[in-house]
């Protein structure tokens, strides 16, 4: 409710000053100096009032991403945790963005660089949300890990391509590199491939993500898509400059709000942003005779033995069961399950079941179903556990869910 309110007293005080600055924008736009390498410098005539306020807001926003971004910084070296640092990377990526944008709007600033860096502020923004959403909701990446630095080369190439332009004199190679570093399409290209990693993950680890994550994972996927959207429709208009400014006005706008929503869920709910259930479980298992190694091969024949072998499907299995048949010892499967899963043994287990029972409805569509008939299919032992699953995942019951596809 408190989120719901701040959105609401937000957008009735930001929009319409927005109106008028995107008014101002297009349409009073009386000073244009281009410059060859980089974004125009802008003058704007008009409501000097609300584009001053609106300003105001990008530049606190971005100071607030810093600040907020050093502060998990900190956090991180005391804790450890790989979320934490991405997290934190994010907002400070962003902030530089929006910051960014800001000095080129402000008509006191006389910033005109041969290249933006956010321009290649871009190529390092969208690995880091990228890696933060799958060590956030699917626990797969660690950030010391060899294959999570490859997602930067990309970003490195163009910083040192960036560094290059800026201290080099004029010539045909400095001209070459400012061309590749200025062309949009690459960046729209860069960013759709990481949105369809994301959605492809979103579908083939979906049963791995607790139902309260839902909509944090949709609107941080769906920043990205807008992102690309953006970037898109710049690669589209970039020749039309009154196109590209109000693009440029609106990125502004909308980071400034992912922003504004990310601080304001990570101030309301930390351990909703951050995960800091991970935290306790490292120390809850400090002591575990379980290495990383024999970790990742539990982990690996567990999914095996659930998603090949179905044995969720075995009514009675209970954590010592399951130890059994994959050769180990209870504890190390439940730290397993806690670590990697964010959940204990049951809801694991639950979640495939609730899963296969969805699948089993869905083949059902155009016939009459008995819902007891699936109860005992699926691996539940009662009517009441089963529905009582069911709808704490799907917040519908089994016959409602039938009756919806």
């Amino acid at each position: 409710m408190k989120m719901e309110l701040f959105l609401k007293v937000f957008y009735q005080l930001l929009f319409p000053i927005f109106e008028i600055e995107l008014k101002t924008t297009t349409c009073l736009l009386t000073t244009l100096n281009t410059n060859p390498y980089g974004s125009p410098s802008i003058k704007i005539d008009g409501n000097a009032l609300a584009t001053d306020v609106l300003n105001y807001f990008f530049l606190v926003c971005a100071l607030n991403g810093f600040a907020f971004g050093i502060w998990l910084l900190v956090k991180y070296f005391k804790s450890k945790e790989d979320t934490t640092i991405f997290l934190s990377l994010v907002l400070l990526s962003c902030a530089s963005i929006v910051l960014e944008l800001f000095m080129f709007s402000w008509d006191g600033i006389a910033y005109n660089p041969r290249i933006p860096f956010f321009r290649v502020n871009i190529l390092g923004f969208t690995p880091l949300l990228f890696l933060y959403i799958n060590r956030r909701f699917y626990k797969q990446i660690n950030c010391k890990s060899k294959f999570c630095l490859l997602h930067f080369i990309p970003f490195l190439i163009a910083l040192m391509g960036f560094s290059w332009v800026l201290l080099a004199r004029e010539s045909y190679i400095t001209q070459e590199i400012t061309s590749v570093l200025n062309n949009v399409w690459l960046r729209s290209l860069y960013v759709a491939i990481y949105l369809g990693l994301l959605i492809y993950n979103f579908f083939r680890l979906r049963i791995q993500i607790e139902r309260k994550d839902i909509k944090l994972l949709l609107a941080l996927i769906g920043t990205l898509f807008i992102i690309w959207i953006f970037l898109s429709l710049k690669a589209e208009l970039q020749y039309n400059l009154n196109y590209a400014i109000t693009i440029n006005l609106i990125a502004s706008l909308f980071l400034s709000c992912f922003l504004i929503l990310l601080i304001g869920q990570l101030f309301m709910n930390a351990s909703h942003v951050l995960d800091n259930k991970v935290g306790s479980q490292v120390t809850k298992y400090k002591n575990s005779p379980l290495t990383k190694d024999m970790a990742i091969d539990l982990k690996t024949r567990l999914i095996t033995s659930m998603e090949v072998e179905k044995l969720y499907l075995d009514s009675n299995l209970n954590l010592q069961t399951l130890a059994e048949k994959l050769d180990t010892d209870r504890y190390s499967i439940s730290q397993v399950i806690n670590e990697n899963f964010n959940k204990n043994f049951y809801e694991f287990v639950n979640d495939y079941r609730i899963s296969y029972a969805k699948t089993m409805l869905e083949n059902k569509i155009n016939q009459d179903i008995v819902i007891s008939d699936i109860v005992f299919q699926v691996g539940f032992n009662n009517k009441v556990s089963f529905y009582k699953a069911f709808k704490k995942r799907l917040n519908k019951t089994p016959l409602e869910y039938h009756k919806t596809l």
